[in-house]
């Protein structure tokens, strides 16, 4: 894999990042002034599935960075 297609899986996980950050945004003003634990639950587990997913891609970002800067030292 080239340095291109390194930088377009970067932006591309970048987007994904943003994605999830806005989701969490999203979930977060759903929660505003919400008391039901039922409800409270369910978006607690949702920001965790989110939480997870945040941290597998940022791994991915700092391995296709690593690439990127392996690729310009050959």
């Amino acid at each position: 894999m080239n340095s291109n297609m390194h930088l377009e899986t970067l932006v591309w996980l970048n987007k994904q990042i943003d994605d999830i950050h806005a989701q969490s945004v999203l979930v977060g003003e759903l929660l505003m002034g919400e008391d039901d634990p039922r409800i409270l639950k369910k978006y607690d587990e949702k920001l965790a599935s989110l939480e997870k997913q945040l941290d597998v891609n940022n791994k991915k970002v700092e391995m296709e960075r690593k690439m990127i800067t392996d690729c310009y030292e050959d």
